[in-house]
């Protein structure tokens, strides 16, 4: 009897007892579309841009060495060393195989806001405020390599001729500058 009168209590209170868990919780529905949505939430190793799509970021890592309040720039050449252009003082560092920062070069100027690299292993440093670029070989040498009647120097590409163009402002100005140094308005 106290096996049956169990058993009568088992098979009524059980589906009971699991009915009170089913309502336990309800179902949420969001949409999340821009930047702003995603903002409220915690985003790791995930890039979102303007239009709510995500990405997977890169790798973000500290570079000891670096002493410049901010890096304006940053470059690579074709032996995979990075190059970083600092502003005040506008210096250039060199890191090379996931190493510390190491002061390359050291402009008179206030910020090294542009690089470029070509195929010869020649590093380019566009400086402002007086708008002039510096040429460092490939043994770290620098000089001179043209001074433009400009304050910034935006941007630097080299093109498959050696030929390097700078963007530059506050007018706008992009120059065509062959591989002697001569500077020339090309847009």
């Amino acid at each position: 009897m106290k096996g049956l009168a169990l058993r009568y209590i088992c098979t009524v209170f059980t589906p009971i007892l699991f009915t009170s868990f089913a309502f336990g919780t309800t179902t949420n529905t969001w949409t999340q579309s821009t930047e702003s949505d995603f903002g409220k939430g915690r985003v790791q190793d995930v890039s979102i841009n303007n239009k709510g799509e995500i990405r997977l970021s890169p790798v973000i890592e500290a570079v000891a060495g670096i002493k410049g309040a901010f890096v304006w720039s940053m470059a690579a050449d074709l032996q995979n060393r990075v190059f970083v252009g600092t502003g005040d003082p506008g210096s250039v560092y060199l890191i090379k195989d996931g190493s510390d920062a190491v002061e390359l070069f050291k402009s008179p100027e206030l910020y090294i806001q542009s690089l470029a690299t070509d195929t010869s292993g020649n590093l380019y440093a566009g400086t402002a405020p007086r708008g002039i670029i510096y040429k460092i070989n490939n043994r770290g040498e620098a000089t001179v390599f043209c001074s433009l009647p400009v304050s910034y120097i935006w941007d630097m590409s080299v093109d498959n001729n050696s030929n390097l163009f700078a963007a530059t402002g506050n007018d706008g100005i992009l120059f065509k500058i062959s591989p002697d140094g001569t500077p020339s308005v090309f847009f």
